[in-house]
């Protein structure tokens, strides 16, 4: 089963390579969409970084802070668009737990 894990993120930079690896390693048939809301601390830019260690990462950058709803309405579509089968959202904050 194609798997997704789905993660909206607005200044998460500190703690996102931490999610990242986690989930990733941790999971790794699981493809995981961040989807960031023009995070002022650079949190896309840290992403973009860790794409180079991960193939089955990927990145939406929002154009603001449109909230998790919307998020969460953008990364459905994403997965239907790519055939996902299941849907995983996470927290990027780390309050649920990777493992």
């Amino acid at each position: 089963m194609k798997t997704i894990i789905i993660s909206p993120t607005f200044n998460e930079r500190k703690n996102i390579k931490i999610f990242i690896d986690a989930v990733l390693i941790e999971n790794p048939d699981f493809d995981l969409l961040i989807v960031d809301d023009n995070s002022p601390d650079g949190t896309s830019e840290e992403i973009k970084k860790l794409q180079n260690n991960f193939n089955n990462l990927f990145l939406i950058e929002r154009s603001g802070k449109l909230g998790l709803d919307s998020a969460h309405k953008e990364a459905y579509e994403f997965a239907l668009k790519n055939n996902y089968d299941l849907l995983i959202t996470m927290d990027a904050d780390l309050s649920h737990d990777p493992n």
